[in-house]
């Protein structure tokens, strides 16, 4: 399938709207990344010469990445999206939980989805995106969202670190506070 193709059937699973705002990202011209073929022929996403997924094998690092995340949660809320590996392996892992993945380099997030064929994550109705490149649109969007985090025990934010190097430093301060507060959150009362 071509990535024109690929594209296509994955958008067919988004809002018009979001469609939309994907397709204005999709013609976007600044690109400080590349795209290479991993050792067992996976689509891997490098910015700035840093792998976001390994170039050997996604797949082993997307489910040892995932083992990292322990308890029994109804929500996840992870930053970074990159070509998506590590999402599909937590929702594999979390059967029941909603998951809200949040992508701040919005050509990356279009160029997964030409690259990666996402239609059994995007069929479970479970996953939602917030794609976003401004800090205020995205505050705007994540406002509902923060309410959760802070007061929901349910809810556990995941933070993708390869993808943090692709984010701005005003990104970077919001990713600081929620640990912070995933971090407080965790602490015995």
């Amino acid at each position: 399938m071509s990535d024109h193709e690929l594209f296509n059937k994955n958008l067919s699973f988004f809002s018009p709207a979001f469609r939309e705002k994907l397709l204005a990202f999709s013609n976007a011209s600044h690109y400080d990344f590349s795209v290479e073929t991993s050792k067992n022929n996976y689509p891997v996403p490098k910015y700035r010469n840093k792998y976001l997924h390994s170039k050997y094998d996604p797949l082993i690092e997307a489910q040892r990445f995932s083992e990292q995340t322990t308890g029994n949660y109804s929500q996840l809320v992870i930053f970074g999206f990159a070509f998506g590996y590590h999402v599909e392996e937590l929702l594999n892992k979390f059967p029941t939980a909603k998951i809200v993945v949040i992508e701040f380099t919005p050509v990356l997030f279009v160029e997964a989805l030409k690259r990666r064929d996402f239609s059994k994550l995007l069929k479970t109705g479970r996953v939602e995106f917030i794609v976003e490149e401004e800090l205020n649109s995205f505050l705007e969007q994540f406002k509902a969202l923060d309410n959760q985090i802070k007061n929901e025990s349910g809810c556990h934010v995941v933070i993708y670190p390869p993808s943090m190097d692709s984010v701005s430093v005003e990104f970077k301060k919001v990713i600081d506070a929620l640990q912070l507060i995933e971090m407080g959150r965790r602490q015995p009362r």
